[in-house]
């Protein structure tokens, strides 16, 4: 009877442990898949930015006045600050800040 007792008592932790896992699938790994960059646009061609000698293809991407929230045109980006949001290491989002003077 103690044997049945421990069983059913090993199975009912096994149970709930396994429950709470499922609720919430990958709580803690979310911050590792968003990642962002920040800088000023060094040159431009075409979609393709270039962010202190990285190269960013902005093609499809949906790019927002940060002020304003208004569409910002590829074509103008080219001395502004961006911030650039990837998810899953595919860019989901740009945000077009106004350059302050240095």
């Amino acid at each position: 009877m103690k044997n049945r007792w421990r069983t059913a008592l090993l199975v009912a932790v096994v149970m709930v442990v396994l429950g709470s896992a499922a609720a919430v699938p990958g709580a803690g790994q979310a911050a590792d898949r968003v990642t962002s960059v920040t800088g000023v646009v060094d040159s431009l061609q075409g979609t393709v930015v270039a962010i202190r000698g990285l190269t960013y293809d902005l093609k499809g991407v949906p790019l927002r006045n940060a002020q304003s929230g208004a569409s910002v045109d590829v074509s103008s980006l080219k001395g502004k600050t961006v911030e650039i949001v990837f998810r899953n290491r595919k860019i989901v989002s740009v945000t077009v800040y106004r350059t302050l003077p240095q």
